[in-house]
């Protein structure tokens, strides 16, 4: 046996290794059935590991921050990897998970910014928060069918991602879960409830986002920045818009709001190109800075509008009509603040 790894008595449980004996390439014999957590904890000069068939059990953060590590075949008896197992891998490029697997743990591959290719099996059902966070090479992947949900950061500063079908069964995209990835496009099934805060944020390729019916929530934040999206339409189904949803997007000039949104808030389309935005008839408040910056050039304010928020229209230089519907509206000081050409129109 290997006089750097220490094992339990009865041979079936890796509890450790002597760091400063290690090789560069790891044989963990047969026999063992399991890897505790933080053994190979940065273990920077490990290249390649040999996992051996009777392993079952994969400890949390056990391969943490092994930069060197290039490549690992999960044997076909493992059923469980801890959180973190693989955090920091920096070189590993490939990976194959078994059909043993049926959930992949927090972080289990963030940070392996050289991981281009992994197979995930059809029997995996859930992916929890960040497992491939800042993994900036891989380009595409293909969701397993017993998914439900896009879990918080699952692939947050993907930067090379182009290329995910979301297939329908999928009912939320959780908070920053493709946060700066690089897709041009993307279709979402009709089964989504929810996109989550930021969500999409600073995906700065993104230019064309289909949103079915059905969609009831999108969160704070889920398409900031998300530079090159030119039209949205936003189906009738959602009922709330959250704060700075596509503020900073600097190519935003159309836009279709849903029938019975009762409320803007605030920051919503901060600093959008928008030239002109039809409001719904139901919309009952707008928030500060809603539409700052924006280029529009004439808004009509709904007979339902109560309130208008603080700066809510601030520095439209190109505002010069605005009409409102309603005569009991409150409308902040500083609601159109910067507006230096506009004038009002009372209609009943």
């Amino acid at each position: 046996m290997d006089n750097y790894l220490i094992l339990s008595e009865d041979g079936k449980t890796l509890r450790g290794v002597i760091k400063d004996r290690l090789p560069s390439r790891i044989c963990i014999p047969e026999g063992v059935t399991k890897i505790n957590d933080k053994v190979f904890y940065n273990c920077k000069e490990i290249e390649e590991i040999e996992l051996p068939n009777s392993l079952l059990y994969i400890g949390e953060q056990s391969f943490i921050h092994c930069e060197s590590l290039k490549r690992i075949i999960i044997p076909d008896n493992v059923k469980s990897i801890g959180s973190y197992a693989f955090c920091g891998c920096y070189s590993l490029n490939e990976v194959h998970l078994p059909s043993t697997i049926r959930i992949i743990d927090n972080h289990v591959f963030s940070g392996c910014k050289s991981l281009k290719r992994i197979s995930i099996p059809h029997t995996v059902y859930k992916i929890r928060h960040g497992a491939f966070r800042e993994c900036e090479s891989l380009q595409e992947f293909t969701l397993p069918p017993l998914l439900t949900t896009i879990s918080a950061g699952m692939f947050s500063k993907c930067r090379s991602l182009k290329t995910i079908e979301i297939h329908n069964g999928i009912t939320t995209i959780d908070n920053w879960a493709f946060e700066a990835c690089s897709f041009e496009q993307i279709t979402l099934p009709a089964s989504i409830r929810r996109i989550g805060i930021g969500a999409f944020s600073a995906c700065l390729s993104l230019s064309s986002v289909t949103i079915p019916y059905g969609v009831e929530v999108i969160d704070n934040a889920a398409f900031r920045f998300c530079k090159s999206l030119k039209r949205i339409v936003i189906p009738d189904s959602v009922n709330r818009i959250g704060s700075s949803v596509f503020s900073g997007c600097d190519s935003l000039e159309h836009i279709v709001l849903p029938m019975f949104l009762r409320r803007i808030e605030n920051g919503t389309f901060f600093g959008c190109p928008l030239k002109n935005i039809s409001l719904p008839y139901s919309v009952e408040e707008i928030g500060s800075k809603a539409f700052s910056y924006c280029k529009l050039e004439k808004i009509t304010l709904p007979n339902s509008l109560k309130k208008i928020g603080e700066r809510a229209f601030g520095w439209c230089y190109y505002l010069e009509e605005v009409v409102i519907q309603s005569e009991n509206v409150q409308i902040d000081k500083t609601a159109f603040w910067g507006c230096t050409n506009k004038q009002f129109f009372y209609k009943d």
